[in-house]
């Protein structure tokens, strides 16, 4: 909401409207770029589009070793982990992958987070990976997931997370998905 209106005053200052067609038109830009900044294309047809596919369990793999590499040197990131089908242990050629990625917390590392999110978002588009990523502020949000899909780590740099997942550790790289 905030969004929304930040963008309506900016409207309001520009253009001489109704102010009911300014705030659809904030609303409309506001819905748009959360949907274009938050969703991964990929996710959304694969589940469109049956017959579609994933690129395969050696390239998801190859693209979460490289984004555990991406991720590992950005200060704002302490932990990467997988959900869903790989940690069931019943990924196929349709699935996605379900990636929860916890940041630092304070406003300093808020926005150097949000702008990695944004990075693999378009890195996982232009791959053709099929991907659902969420941004977690801490161990709260993680643990508001399914109790039956135990977190896999590919970065775990936080007393809070070793804590809240004792025993768990990083694995450095995926070589399988159903290992």
């Amino acid at each position: 909401m905030l969004e929304t209106a930040l963008v309506y005053y900016l409207l309001a200052w520009l253009l001489a409207l109704d102010s009911w067609i300014i705030f659809a038109i904030a609303f409309v830009i506001v819905h748009t770029l959360n949907w274009i900044f938050n969703s991964t294309f990929w996710a959304i047809i694969i589940f469109t589009f049956p017959w579609l596919r994933n690129p395969g369990e050696k390239a998801t793999c190859d693209f979460l070793n490289d984004m555990a590499v991406r991720l590992r040197k950005s200060e704002s990131i302490v932990g990467m982990a997988m959900y869903g089908s790989v940690t069931r242990k019943v990924w196929h050629d349709r699935s996605d992958l379900d990636m929860r990625i916890v940041r630092k917390p304070g406003l300093k590392y808020w926005l150097p987070a949000n702008l990695i999110m944004l990075r693999e978002r378009i890195i996982a588009t232009m791959a053709i990976q099929p991907m659902d990523m969420f941004l977690a502020d801490g161990v709260k949000f993680l643990g508001l997931l399914r109790a039956d899909e135990p977190p896999v780590f590919m970065i775990l740099r936080d007393e809070a997370l070793s804590k809240a997942y004792p025993g768990f550790e990083a694995i450095d790289e995926i070589h399988s998905l159903c290992e």
